[in-house]
C-alpha cells in the first residue's frame, strides 16, 4: 500500500509509476503523479501497467487486484494506462483492478486506456484537460478486448479543451473489439459526460466499435459545444460494427453543439441482422442544434428527423418508450447535469438489478429517472436553451425555450462579467424572444432568464448565456480562395454588414500585415483575381471593409497554394524526386519509408496512409499535380499498392479516382479493402489502367482513403506510379478578326468547336487534325460564323465583321398574333412595319405570317428602309393568310 506519494517524471522518458511483470495486489490512495503536460509524444505517462519497458500500448497482462483510489494524475499521453491480453492470444485476461475517485486532468491522447480487464473497476474519476495549452484528439476512457464484468460507473468527464481551441475528435467513451461473457456484461452506467467547447473536430459522448454484450444504462451525454467552428459529425452515442447483446436504456442524449456538420443523438452505422439483439429504449432524446443537419436518429444510412419517425420505422422495436424532449439542465455551465424537465420524470425502465443509485449514490426506484442524476421536477421549472440571435453592434433578440406552460418570465442583462442579481431586471417579460437594444458596439454581454409561473412560483435563474455585439464596421466574413492555378487564385467574401467597399492585402504566407503585403484598395465587388503569382507557393490574404467613415478590422489571414506548374507526360513518381512537393497530402498521409509496396522497384521512400492518429469515418485523400494530356490519347496509368490490415472488424477502402479539370465530380478507376483480410497483407499491382475520358485534358489523379474506423488498419503504402499517353499531333489556328475597313478589332470573341477563348485571344494551340466550326462576335459588330480545316499545319483565318446598326432588323422573323411582340416575333403587322421603318435593315430579312394566326384588320405602311439593297431585300411570305382593313377616310384608302 503506498499512500500520500507525489511521483513526478518530466524526463525524456516520462512514466511516473510503472507496473509490470505481475506486480500484483497493490494500492495506491491519495497519491499524486506527474508527467509531461507539453509534450505530445507517447514517452510521457502518469500511471502505466505494461510488461514492456519502453511501450505503454503493448498488450498483456501486467497487474491484478490493483487499486488507484482517490489519486490525481497530471500530464502525459496517457494518464493511466492498464494493460492486459489481446482476445487473440489466448492470455487470461487481468482481474480485479479498480480504478476509483482520481482526478485525472491534461492528458494528451487517452485519460484511462484499459485493455482486456475482467471484474474490474473504473468509478467516480473526473477526467478533463482543463489547463493543457496545446490539445488534440481525445478518448477520455477508452476500453478494449475482453471486459467481462467489468464496471464503468459514476465518471464524469468535461473540459475536453480548458480554454485553448481545436479542430480534434472528442470522445466520452469509446470502446472497440469488445468482448463480454454473455450475463456478466461491460457496464456503463451512471456517467457524465460534457464540456465539449473547444474541440471543433468531431464530437462522440460514446463511440463503439464491433462492441459485444455491454449494457449502457443511465448515462448524461450533452454535446455543448454552441460554437463549434467546424462542420464535423456529432454524435451522442454511436455504435459501428457487428454486435452481439448492446443494450441502451434510461440515458439523457442532449445535442447542442452547432457544427454546420450533421448531427445524431444516436447512430446505427448497421442494421438488425448485424446487431440482433440490440435493446434502445426509455431514453430521453434531444437534439437542440440550430445549424446545420439535424436528425435525432441514424439508422443504416437512413436519418429521422423525429423520434415518432424512427418509431414508426422500427416498426415496435427501439425507443417505443422513450421521448423527445429537453432535459432542461439546472446549470450545464457550472456542470449541474441535474434535469428539471417533467416530461423526462420517473420514465425509466426498471435496471435497479444493474443500477441500484445514481451518480450522488441516491437510491433508485422501479420508476427510475432517466440519465445519470435522480431529480425532482420544480413545480416551476426554469427556461432552458438560452440563445441570443438576430445580433447586430447596439441590439440583440434574447431567448430560450419554456420550462413548462407559462407565459412569463423575467430577464436580467449586464456586461459579461456581472453578478447575477445586480443587472438590469426586466420583469413581466410576455415575448421569446425578447428585443434588447441600446448595447454598444462590439461588448460582450450576458443575460439570465427566470420563469414566472403565477402566485409568486418562481422558477430558478438560468444562465448566463455570454454574447458579444458586433462592431459597428464588421469585418467581412468567409473569406476563401478558389479557382487556383499555379499563377492565379479568386479571392471571394461575405460582407459583414452593409458595405459595399473592401481593401484587400495580400502576400506571400506569414507577411506582417502591420508592416508588409500588397494592397488593394476601394474593391467594389465581393471578389478579387490575384494574377502573376508564383507556382507552388503559399500566400496569405486578408479583407477589410470600408464602411464610408470607418474601416473595420482585418479578417483572416486565409492561407492557400497555387498549384506546380501542370507536369507533361510521361509522368513517373517514385517519391524521392521534387515533385513530390506538388502533391497534396491529408491527414493521416505521408512521405517515408512505412509499408512500402513489396515488389516497388524504385523502393522507399513512398507514400502511405497510416493508422494513427486513430479517425473514424474519415476521407483523406493523396492528390496528384495538375497533370498536362492536352497533346495525348489513350492515357494509362500503373501503380503498386499495398495493404497492411489490423482487423476486418470495420471495412476500411482506399478508391483509386480521377478527373479532368473541368470535371465537378471524381471518377473511380478501382476500390480495394481489407475486407475478409482479417489481420494480414495484399499487394495490388496495377499496369496500363485505362483513364476513360482524360485524353485531351488536364487531370488529377488521387489516392483516397476512407472508412469507418483507421485503428482496423496498420497502413496503406503506394509507390511506382507512371502515367503515359499516346502523344497526337497538334497545330495552331490564328484568327485575324478585321472590321470593313481592315482595321484589328482588338476586344472580339472567338469560339473554335467548344472551346471559347477570353475576349482578344485569338489563338487556339493544340488543336488536332479535323474541320472546326467557329463562331465570332464582338460589340458593335454583326457576329460571323465559319469552319476551317486543320490538316497537318497551322492554320490562320481572316474574318472581317460588319458594323451592327442598332435595332435593325437581319434574318428571320414571325408575324403570329397568338404571340406577343418581342423577340423574332411581332403580334401583328403594323408592329413589323413600326420596327422596320424606324430602324431599317442590317441584313437580308425573311417575315413568315403563321399559317392560321390572324386575322389581321391593319391599315400598313412601310416607308423606304434605311439599309435596304439588292443584298438586304425584305421578303413577306403570307402563307394564305388576310391582311383587311375597313377605310373611312379617303386620304387613306389604302390597306397595305
Amino acid at each position: 500500500i503506498i499512500k500520500a506519494l507525489g511521483v513526478e517524471n518530466s524526463g525524456e522518458f516520462g512514466w511516473a509509476v510503472h507496473l509490470a511483470n505481475g506486480a500484483d495486489f497493490n494500492t495506491f490512495t491519495n497519491c499524486h503523479f506527474t508527467a509531461n503536460i507539453t509534450s505530445t509524444s507517447t514517452n510521457y505517462a502518469g500511471f502505466v501497467a505494461s510488461n514492456s519497458p519502453t511501450g505503454a500500448s503493448i498488450a498483456g497482462v501486467a497487474a491484478n487486484n490493483l487499486t488507484i483510489d482517490n489519486c490525481t494524475i497530471t500530464g502525459g499521453y496517457y494518464g493511466i494506462i492498464i494493460q492486459g491480453p489481446t482476445i487473440f492470444s489466448g492470455d487470461d485476461p487481468a482481474v480485479n483492478n479498480v480504478i476509483t475517485n482520481n482526478v485525472v486532468k491534461d492528458f494528451r491522447f487517452y485519460g484511462i486506456y484499459a485493455r482486456g480487464q475482467n471484474n474490474s473497476v473504473i468509478s467516480g474519476n473526473e477526467l478533463s484537460r482543463p489547463d493543457r495549452e496545446e490539445v488534440t484528439t481525445s478518448y477520455a476512457i477508452y476500453l478494449t478486448q475482453n471486459m467481462t464484468g467489468t464496471e464503468v460507473t459514476k465518471n464524469r468527464i468535461s473540459e475536453f479543451a480548458g480554454n485553448v481551441q481545436a479542430s480534434s475528435t472528442a470522445v466520452g467513451i469509446y470502446t472497440t473489439g469488445i468482448d463480454a461473457t454473455l450475463g456478466e456484461e461491460l457496464l456503463i452506467a451512471n456517467n457524465l459526460i460534457h464540456g465539449f467547447q473547444g474541440m471543433n473536430g468531431i464530437q462522440r459522448g460514446m463511440a463503439m466499435f464491433t462492441t459485444n454484450n455491454t449494457r449502457v444504462y443511465h448515462n448524461t451525454i450533452l454535446l455543448d459545444d454552441v460554437d463549434h467552428t467546424g462542420s464535423s459529425l456529432i454524435q451522442g452515442i454511436y455504435h459501428s460494427g457487428n454486435g452481439l447483446t448492446i443494450d441502451i436504456r434510461n440515458n439523457i442524449v442532449s445535442v447542442l453543439s452547432n457544427s454546420t456538420g450533421a448531427k445524431h443523438c444516436l447512430y446505427f452505422t448497421q442494421t438488425a441482422a448485424n446487431i440482433p439483439d440490440l435493446i434502445s429504449d426509455h431514453n430521453v432524446l434531444y437534439m437542440g442544434a440550430t445549424v446545420g443537419t439535424n436528425n435525432l436518429v441514424r439508422w443504416a444510412g437512413d436519418d429521422f428527423a423525429t423520434l415518432a419517425d424512427w418509431q414508426l420505422a422500427a416498426e415496435g422495436a427501439y425507443d417505443q418508450n422513450s421521448v423527445e424532449d429537453d432535459p432542461l439542465f439546472i446549470n450545464p455551465l457550472a456542470g449541474d447535469l441535474t434535469p428539471s424537465s417533467g416530461i423526462a420524470n420517473d420514465m425509466g425502465a426498471d435496471l435497479l438489478a444493474f443500477v441500484p443509485d445514481d451518480f450522488f449514490g441516491v437510491a433508485r426506484t422501479t420508476t427510475p429517472d432517466p440519465g445519470a442524476i435522480e431529480f425532482d421536477p420544480p413545480d416551476c421549472p426554469q427556461p432552458g436553451a438560452l440563445a441570443a440571435t438576430e445580433i447586430t453592434a447596439t441590439s440583440a433578440h434574447l431567448g430560450w425555450t419554456s420550462g413548462g406552460d407559462e407565459t412569463l418570465w423575467n430577464l436580467e442583462w449586464g456586461l459579461e462579467s456581472f453578478e447575477q442579481g445586480t443587472g438590469t431586471l426586466i420583469e413581466g417579460v410576455t415575448v421569446n424572444p425578447y428585443p434588447l437594444e441600446g448595447l454598444q458596439p462590439l461588448t460582450s454581454y450576458a443575460f439570465y432568464v427566470q420563469a414566472d409561473c403565477g402566485s409568486k412560483d418562481l422558477s430558478p435563474w438560468v444562465g448566463p448565456l455570454v454574447f458579444t455585439t458586433l462592431p459597428s464596421c464588421p469585418a467581412p466574413t468567409d473569406l476563401a480562395a478558389t479557382d487556383i492555378t499555379a499563377n492565379s487564385a479568386m479571392l471571394e467574401w461575405m460582407a459583414g454588414g452593409e458595405e459595399t467597399m473592401w481593401n484587400v492585402l495580400w502576400g506571400e504566407a506569414g507577411f506582417d500585415p502591420g508592416t508588409e503585403g500588397t494592397l488593394v484598395e476601394g474593391l467594389l465587388v465581393d471578389s478579387y483575381e490575384l494574377v502573376g503569382l508564383t507556382q507552388n507557393t503559399a500566400y496569405d490574404f486578408y479583407v477589410q471593409a470600408n464602411c464610408g467613415d470607418e474601416l473595420s478590422t482585418w479578417a483572416g489571414p486565409v492561407t492557400f497554394t497555387t498549384l506546380c506548374d501542370a507536369f507533361e507526360l510521361p509522368f513517373a513518381e517514385n517519391f524521392d524526386g521534387t515533385s513530390v512537393d506538388c502533391w497534396m497530402l491529408e491527414s493521416n498521409w505521408i512521405i517515408g519509408t512505412s509499408y512500402t509496396p513489396p515488389s516497388s522497384l524504385s523502393g522507399p521512400p513512398n507514400a502511405y496512409f497510416n493508422w494513427s492518429p486513430s479517425q473514424n469515418d474519415y476521407s483523406f485523400s493523396l492528390t496528384s499535380p495538375l497533370l498536362d494530356a492536352t497533346s495525348f490519347a489513350n492515357v494509362k496509368m500503373d501503380y503498386i499498392l499495398f495493404l497492411n490490415s489490423y482487423s476486418s472488424a470495420t471495412i476500411e477502402y482506399l478508391s483509386v479516382e480521377y478527373k479532368t479539370m473541368d470535371a465537378a465530380e471524381w471518377t473511380l478507376l478501382e476500390q480495394f479493402s481489407n475486407d475478409e483480410l482479417g489481420s494480414g497483407n495484399e499487394e495490388f499491382i496495377r499496369a496500363d489502367q485505362p483513364l476513360a475520358g482524360v485524353d485531351g485534358n488536364m487531370f488529377q489523379v488521387r489516392f483516397r482513403a476512407h472508412g469507418a474506423n483507421s485503428y482496423n488498419l496498420n497502413g496503406w503504402g503506394l509507390d511506382d506510379i507512371l502515367i503515359t499517353g499516346e502523344e497526337v499531333a497538334s497545330y495552331t489556328v490564328d484568327f485575324i478578326v478585321q472590321d470593313e475597313d481592315l482595321l484589328p478589332i482588338a476586344t472580339a470573341v472567338v469560339t473554335l468547336g467548344d472551346i471559347t477563348n477570353a475576349p482578344g485571344d485569338y489563338v487556339f494551340e493544340n488543336v488536332e487534325s479535323g474541320i472546326y466550326a467557329w463562331t465570332v462576335t464582338a460589340e458593335g459588330y454583326m457576329p460571323a460564323d465559319g469552319s476551317v480545316e486543320v490538316v497537318d499545319e497551322d492554320v490562320t483565318v481572316t474574318v472581317t465583321l460588319t458594323e451592327d446598326i442598332p435595332g435593325a432588323l437581319s434574318g428571320n422573323y414571325t408575324i403570329d398574333s397568338t404571340l406577343p411582340t418581342g423577340g423574332i416575333n411581332f403580334n401583328n403587322f403594323t408592329d413589323f412595319a413600326d420596327a422596320a421603318n424606324e430602324f431599317g435593315l442590317a441584313g437580308p430579312v425573311v417575315v413568315d405570317v403563321v399559317a392560321g394566326t390572324g386575322p389581321y384588320n391593319e391599315q400598313v405602311m412601310l416607308n423606304e428602309l434605311a439599309g435596304s439593297s439588292e443584298v438586304n431585300i425584305l421578303t413577306i411570305n403570307g402563307n394564305g393568310e388576310t391582311l383587311e382593313f375597313l377605310s373611312t377616310e379617303s386620304t387613306a384608302r389604302y390597306t397595305f
